[in-house]
């Protein structure tokens, strides 16, 4: 009911709350960061009494390997790890030159401390996606069913001024106003905690000029401007890795029409082993008449009712995607009514149920080609 969507809408963390708690879940990551530093330095003196002159050992311990490490997150856990290993082997003569054993430990702790903030903060930033589009979905079936209450009121009271003011939504000028529209972006997440580099591919239909333009970017920092032409499926290839540094983590890439209405002259998406992972938001102005990500991890792929409405090849094969994902998509194709396209949700995917096999055997009805688990 309204009240329970009211409710529901209320208890939503504002972004600014999701964004102060990624900013003290990365303020407990630099403390950690700078306990390890701390710890190292500080053993430097034990080290040195222990092995003087002795710059194989020491370089053992980790000196060669400090600086690259001490600003970087994922470098310094291996680091500790490291200087963990080490000082257990040498521990002997360390004792014998007053570094205890609890001081060894420590290392070992404060190795385990730093891993575990690092894995809070990485996935806290993987599930942002997922509380955006929780978010979207939430606050428009609040609006919605308040268009509702608000038409309703407007009809009962058309009599009593008063009344009828009360139902009058703000800036609605009197009119019932449309809901808020869904982000106009295209939103992709790559897992790249293994370094690949990736390859999008889009082109143009038949409607594109090859003026028209759009704008990606990474989630790194760097982006391209992208140009639609008609049927030529154009190459956008990056690489994460930074020769010198760790650039490994999971980004967000957003795709984001530059040109007005260049989302809707995108004929083909294909995304194919671009270790995509999680949720693909596919905004309704996109409607292309294929769409290719095979070979990924994404377990769910979402799509607006009008993006199937020229579509007529989807190949998701290989991901992750559960039943009821498979069972959204499959209808989706259904309840657009194309004929003879071709859809392939096999490999990891899990197996349509219910009306995800009823709306199998409708496509194949219609001249589909559908390869299901």
């Amino acid at each position: 009911n309204w009240l329970t969507k009211i409710t529901n809408a209320d208890a939503l963390p504002s972004d600014e709350t999701v964004e102060d708690e990624l900013m003290q879940l990365s303020a407990t990551v630099e403390e950690k960061m700078e306990l390890c530093r701390h710890k190292f330095q500080g053993a430097k003196f034990f080290i040195e009494k222990t092995f003087p002159d002795n710059f194989a050992v020491q370089n053992e311990f980790g000196y060669d390997d400090y600086e690259g490490a001490r600003q970087n997150q994922a470098k310094m856990i291996g680091f500790m790890e490291n200087f963990y290993r080490v000082a257990k082997k040498y521990k002997v003569k360390l004792i014998a030159k007053n570094y205890t054993m609890p001081m060894i430990d420590e290392i070992g702790t404060l190795r385990d401390a730093l891993r575990t903030a690092d894995n809070d903060q990485e996935a806290f930033k993987s599930g942002r996606p997922v509380l955006t589009q929780d978010r979207i979905i939430i606050l428009n079936a609040c609006w919605i069913e308040t268009l509702k209450v608000c038409s309703a009121g407007k009809i009962i009271f058309h009599n009593n001024l008063a009344k009828y003011n009360q139902y009058l939504l703000p800036d609605s000028g009197g009119t019932v106003p449309t809901p808020p529209p869904a982000l106009a972006l295209i939103t992709l997440t790559t897992d790249q905690t293994i370094l690949q580099a990736i390859i999008l591919k889009i082109a143009g239909n038949a409607l594109a000029t090859g003026t028209e333009q759009f704008k990606i970017a990474f989630g790194d920092g760097n982006e391209t401007i992208g140009t639609l032409a008609n049927g030529i499926l154009a190459s956008y290839p990056h690489d994460y890795n930074i020769p010198g540094a760790d650039a490994s983590g999971i980004y967000t890439i957003t795709i984001t029409p530059v040109t007005a209405g260049a989302f809707a002259l995108m004929g083909i998406l294909q995304f194919d082993n671009c270790k995509l992972m999680g949720i693909v938001t596919i905004p309704a102005a996109v409607q292309a008449s294929g769409i290719q990500t095979p070979n990924n991890h994404i377990t769910n792929f979402n799509m607006q009712p009008a993006s199937y409405s020229k579509l007529t090849s989807l190949v998701l094969f290989n991901n992750d995607m559960t039943a009821s994902n498979v069972n959204f998509n499959m209808i989706g194709l259904d309840d657009n009514g194309l004929p003879n396209g071709f859809a392939n949700f096999g490999g990891g995917n899990a197996a349509p149920t219910g009306a995800g096999i009823t709306a199998k055997n409708n496509l194949i009805a219609k001249g589909w080609t559908v390869i299901t688990n």
